[in-house]
């Protein structure tokens, strides 16, 4: 078989070699959307290269379409292999996705058949021949009305490929939004010279397809492969990643921020579209721990307070590794979540389950937990601890004739002024009803004595509600003791008790020991 080289054929050679490094290239990252189907869309470009390649080479008709029928095996897959990429990759879904792809198989497969016979029937060649064009022997033949419909067929994939690219970066933005845009160029060149050539503006007389595919596997890879798109761009993107109700950012496996949602700005101000494409780590260098754990390829939870930047006084992020499939990592999905709200509830939840909602003391059950560590450095210190147990004089008569509006208000009154009274390092609660109890480190019965007489004078000195006809009093009980363990306080307070009953029995307004 006599072949004549030319530049041309090299071209179309060396064109081959590189799209069938794109195939490599998608076919090693299969565990991602549409990687599979887009390296079978590059070997299918490369074969229709390559033997377009030989049919410039051949010096007769015979050898022409010898090749021809060859390229049609690569360029009858094209267009299903087009669309399915082009469905898979962009997410596309509509019920007839599917049997349309299997439909333009098919029809592709059948064309390739009559392609191989036309001349037998002349349905898409009509009297092929050869014509010297320089140093080549470029095939010319009338269009058969199969060569019509297959041209038709192809150029409406080639034009829904690319409309359906063109309208993805309509719906993105950033990074994302430019990658795509490569995309849509890439899939738009070979449409515009598919027009160009089978409308014979180009004065060239040999088919420049090859090439013009060619182009669309070189733009699509860079922008897929090139940062790290395939891994993210859009699945589902504007059902789920952009209607997302937490703010979230995808970052590649260099820790670059490729994509964001709208959400991501309203909960720090600083995620703009300005940074996409910069470091993670250096966007969010503000929050260390944050930084870190990127830098540090973590998956973790960190919180931090984003107001300094316009944000919420509380943010949780959660950073996630997204794998591929050979389970390398591919990058990071970092969601945001406002968290203060959950926070005031947590303190409102704790503030009631610690404190006396009537007084805002420490209710019984938080008294004996928060006095625990000091009674315990007590004993190891070898010091007395003192307890006064308080109870208002005559309060029940107070709530029968003014009414429990009126009993309330006079037990916070109270409460401030014990709580305003007592030492720092005493610990006062609403004990029950109108009895409460305060504990004091480091006491012994003098101290616990000075203490409870301050606190009586401080209740004595309350000025009284203007319907109350007498001042308010109140009647202290006061134990001290060293204790040996945490459990003789109970011990301590039944001594309380008791020394505050006598006190009330003898008229109230007292201190009893």
């Amino acid at each position: 078989m006599k072949l004549n080289f030319n530049a041309i054929s090299v071209i179309w050679m060396v064109s081959a070699v590189v799209v069938l490094f794109n195939a490599w290239i998608s076919w090693s990252r299969s565990g991602t959307r549409g990687s599979k189907t887009f390296a079978l869309f590059n070997i299918a470009i490369a074969w229709y290269s390559f033997f377009a390649a030989f049919e410039l080479m051949s010096t007769g008709i015979d050898q022409v379409l010898f090749f021809t029928h060859l390229e049609y095996i690569g360029l009858a897959a094209m267009p299903a292999l087009m669309l399915s990429f082009a469905f898979e990759f962009l997410d596309v879904e509509f019920p007839h996705r599917r049997p349309l792809v299997v439909t333009v198989g098919i029809i592709g497969f059948i064309v390739m058949l009559f392609q191989w016979t036309t001349l037998r029937h002349g349905l898409v060649y009509i009297s092929p021949h050869v014509e010297a064009y320089g140093d080549l022997q470029v095939i010319h033949f009338g269009k058969g009305p199969v060569y019509i419909l297959w041209t038709v067929i192809l150029g409406m994939s080639v034009a829904s490929a690319a409309t359906l690219f063109i309208r993805a970066v309509g719906k993105a933005d950033g990074l994302l939004r430019k990658q795509l845009l490569l995309a849509s160029v890439g899939f738009c060149f070979p449409l515009v010279v598919f027009v160009l050539y089978v409308t014979s503006v180009f004065s060239v007389p040999y088919d420049v397809n090859p090439f013009s595919f060619v182009v669309v596997s070189v733009m699509t890879t860079v922008a897929l492969f090139g940062t790290g798109m395939f891994n993210f761009a859009p699945v589902a993107r504007e059902r789920v990643f952009m209607s997302m109700g937490e703010s979230c950012i995808i970052a590649d496996e260099n820790g670059c921020i490729v994509d964001m949602n709208p959400r991501a700005k309203e909960i720090l101000p600083i995620l703009n579209a300005a940074v996409i494409g910069k470091s993670a780590s250096d966007v969010l260098s503000m929050f260390p721990s944050l930084a870190w754990a990127i830098v540090r390829q973590e998956e973790k939870v960190v919180e931090f307070d984003a107001s300094s930047l316009g944000g919420p006084e509380r943010v949780m992020a959660k950073i996630s590794l997204i794998k591929d499939g050979s389970k390398q990592n591919s990058g990071y999905l970092i969601v945001f979540e406002d968290t203060s709200e959950r926070h005031q509830m947590i303190a409102e939840l704790e503030r009631y389950a610690t404190m006396d909602d009537l007084t805002g003391l420490n209710n019984r059950r938080h008294f004996f937990k928060a006095i625990r560590p000091e009674v315990e450095k007590s004993i190891r210190n070898g010091m007395a601890v003192g307890l006064v147990m308080i109870d208002v004089d005559d309060f029940k008569n107070v709530n029968d004739v003014h009414g429990h509006a009126l009993g309330d208000e006079v037990l916070r009154s109270c409460a401030r002024t014990m709580a305003a009274t007592i030492e720092t390092q005493d610990i006062i609660c609403r004990f029950g009803g109108d009895e409460f109890l305060v504990f004091m480190p480091d006491a012994d019965i003098e101290k616990a004595q000075k203490a409870g007489e301050r606190l009586r004078l401080a209740i004595a000195s309350i000025q009284p509600p203007r319907c109350l006809e007498k001042q308010i009093h109140i009647s202290l009980g006061i134990s001290a003791a060293p204790i040996a363990s945490f459990d003789e306080i109970e011990g301590l307070i039944s001594k309380a008790d008791s020394a505050l009953y006598r006190a009330k029995r003898n008229g109230g307004n007292q201190i009893s020991l």
